[in-house]
């Protein structure tokens, strides 16, 4: 006589294959949770749940790259966990807490991921890859006789904002900072701007930070440009 469970487990299977084609319209309708890693590092989704009982006949995970879904895996009760190709070597579903794992993250990683359990309502993952923060530093504007002192944080990675302090407290009035908080400016600097200044580079995986000790002798004057000085020519 047949397993039961086996025409239950094909009806299941049936039925979430054809919800696969409206995927895309539930990613576009349904709520979507941020998860943030840093590229090569592990990551864990929200656990599901226990996933070994006897109520838990089908688990499906998807991944939706803009309109194109692709499975990830299926687990069938009784079964093993099948994974696509793609993630065989470096991901895991861990049946006694539901909780799924991708080991050594890639940018091409970065997608939306849905899962669901027997027909219920799926979750979806929104996965943000991004590159730790480099190691950053402070330039300062080549010419140090200009009046205008621009103190540069230069630093790579993904998605960065900067913070910048003058001797661990906030900007004076008179520094001005570019859009991106990129550029310090003092106009017409002088000794009274001289202090430590930190820049802080930070992103959802990552931060650092960076010091500039700016020195100024003194008030700024021009310098005084001297022309060269014609002689009279010798006597006749």
């Amino acid at each position: 006589m047949a397993d039961p469970n086996c025409f239950l487990n094909l009806a299941l299977f049936c039925g979430l294959c054809l919800l696969r084609v409206f995927a895309q319209e539930a990613v576009d309708t349904h709520p979507v949770q941020d998860v943030f890693v840093a590229e090569g590092n592990d990551v864990q989704f929200p656990a599901l749940g226990p996933l070994d009982g006897p109520e838990v006949n089908v688990v499906l995970c998807d991944v939706h790259h803009g309109a194109t879904n692709t499975m990830l895996l299926n687990y069938y009760r009784g079964s093993p966990v099948e994974l696509t190709s793609r993630f065989v070597n470096r991901s895991g579903l861990s049946l006694a807490d539901g909780v799924f794992r991708l080991h050594e993250v890639r940018l091409s990683d970065q997608a939306i991921y849905s899962f669901r359990i027997n027909l219920g309502a799926r979750k979806f993952y929104r996965l943000h890859v991004l590159t730790p923060v480099s190691a950053p530093n402070i330039q300062r504007n080549a010419s140090v006789f200009l009046p205008d002192v621009q103190l540069v944080c230069a630093a790579s990675g993904s998605n960065l904002t900067r913070r910048w302090m003058k001797e661990a407290l906030p900007l004076p009035p008179d520094c001005h900072l570019s859009s991106d908080n990129t550029t310090l400016l003092i106009r017409n600097a002088t000794a009274t701007h001289n202090g430590n200044f930190s820049c802080s580079v930070e992103n959802r995986v990552s931060s650092r930070q960076t010091h500039f000790n700016l020195i100024i002798g003194g008030e700024f004057r021009p310098l005084a440009v001297k022309g060269d000085s014609k002689k009279e020519p010798a006597g006749r």
